[in-house]
């Protein structure tokens, strides 16, 4: 006899599932990071449903034994973890000998695990795992840089200049406020050159005034942040 579930609880397993999804997905947006909110949403709230759907929707049909049907839930997980393997693989992004995105990444994965164990209806494990996803996201972070464990973020500054506009010139504007400039990319389309400029530590509170060196050179057109 196959398990049943009413609709209501299925509704209320895919609510918790965003809502542990938009936890992890709130602090990877406040990061500044591609893979936000929205996504984390999307990823628990598609891996609780297949799961629901492995488990509880087949209640309604009858196999007959001669033709050997099994249905097994575990083959739903599996496709679950593979499949999301493609999702996380696109928020890797490497820049020069710097790897970024592994942890937006790792995020998205785990968001998946999540949404698979509300599925099944294991939810206090899934907060358990929502709560050490969050710990590691932020206080661990926090910890690990002040023990010296961890460098400081680099950060990207990308800025559109005139097609003549002089690369130099943003670099000597952005040093001038005390960043250092890690590595530089130059991209010319049409009539507009973009420069990518990705530095080292900054102060937060040092930020405005970069962005203000930045815009007043006359061939810039646009500066903004990018994580």
């Amino acid at each position: 006899m196959l398990p049943e579930l009413p609709l209501w609880e299925g509704v209320v397993r895919m609510l918790v599932a965003g809502t542990l999804a938009g936890l992890i997905g709130l602090e990877r947006e406040r990061s500044d990071q591609e893979a936000g909110l929205r996504t984390h949403i999307l990823v628990a709230g598609g891996a609780c449903l297949f799961m629901i759907v492995g488990v509880y929707g087949w209640s309604d049909f009858t196999f007959n034994q001669r033709i050997g049907a099994i249905v097994d839930p575990s083959r739903v997980a599996s496709y679950v973890v593979a499949g999301i393997g493609f999702l996380g693989g696109g928020a890797i992004i490497k820049y020069g000998p710097n790897i970024k995105g592994l942890t937006t990444a790792a995020s998205v994965w785990v968001t998946a695990a999540i949404g698979v164990a509300v599925g099944v209806g294991m939810y206090a494990l899934a907060l358990a795992t929502t709560l050490l996803v969050l710990f590691s996201l932020w206080p661990l972070r926090t910890i690990a840089r002040r023990l010296g464990l961890r460098g400081a973020d680099l950060r990207r500054l990308v800025v559109e200049v005139d097609g003549g506009g002089a690369v130099g010139t943003v670099v000597a504007a952005v040093e001038d406020t005390g960043a250092t400039v890690e590595l530089i990319r130059v991209a010319d389309e049409a009539e507009t050159r973009t420069v990518e400029l990705v530095l080292g530590e900054v102060v937060d509170a040092r930020t405005g005034a970069l962005l203000e060196a930045v815009a007043s050179l006359a061939s810039v057109k646009a500066v903004e942040w990018a994580r």
